[in-house]
């Protein structure tokens, strides 16, 4: 029962539809896993597109425009969804005719990545503010243990390269971490470089060991 999987910060529905997003996903963090992914793996569509196309042989274009498209439908991001689309069109009916659909995907893909990162840094504030506080630790209970024993669900769950279990141990614990270390790992985290995590956080744990 992930509350975090709950924060479903409202955003522009032109470029990204949350409500429609979460019919489709029901959960938030691997919902926004993917959008990260999304502009992980496709930095400057345009870019791409203006390299991969040749107008005498299309269709390399035409199918990574095909497949940013579903993509973008699978997130729930109209307006990319319409410019992959119109593009897609335009590659295969005059693709030397392509400029202004290209500019126009280029457009829509600058203003879709603004809204997704409004979309996680919202989601990630709402959630660590609904958090409930560390308790005290002259309490006991699990947040009075060092730090180094409590790297270990962290650990398991790189281990056993689940994302949404990584997700998961990850937000438990960043409460108790250094902002610095937090977003190293949650860097590492959202480029799925489990191994390199898993790494980092071995030596931290052996740094703070007596």
């Amino acid at each position: 029962m992930p509350a975090a999987a709950e924060v479903w910060p409202e955003a522009d529905p032109q470029l990204l539809d949350a409500a429609q997003a979460r019919r489709l996903w029901t959960e938030r963090l691997p919902y926004q896993r993917y959008l990260l992914k999304l502009l992980q793996d496709n930095p400057d569509p345009a870019a791409a597109v203006q390299a991969l196309l040749d107008p005498q042989a299309p269709a390399a274009a035409i199918s990574y425009v095909h497949k940013l498209r579903g993509s973008a439908g699978s997130l729930a991001l109209p307006a990319l969804v319409a410019a992959s689309a119109a593009l897609e069109e335009r590659l295969g009916a005059a693709p030397a005719q392509a400029e202004a659909a290209i500019a126009a995907l280029d457009t829509a893909m600058r203003a879709t990545a603004t809204a997704i990162r409004g979309f996680v840094a919202e989601a990630d504030a709402e959630t660590a503010a609904a958090s409930p506080s560390a308790p005290d630790p002259d309490d006991g209970g699990a947040a009075a243990a060092p730090l180094s024993q409590q790297w270990q669900p962290l650990l398991d769950a790189l281990d056993s390269d689940d994302p949404d279990r990584v997700e998961r141990a990850l937000h438990g614990l960043s409460p108790s971490l250094p902002a610095p270390m937090a977003a190293e790992l949650r860097q590492l985290v959202e480029s799925f470089s489990f191994r390199e995590a898993e790494a980092k956080v071995r030596r931290w744990q052996a740094d703070a060991s007596p």
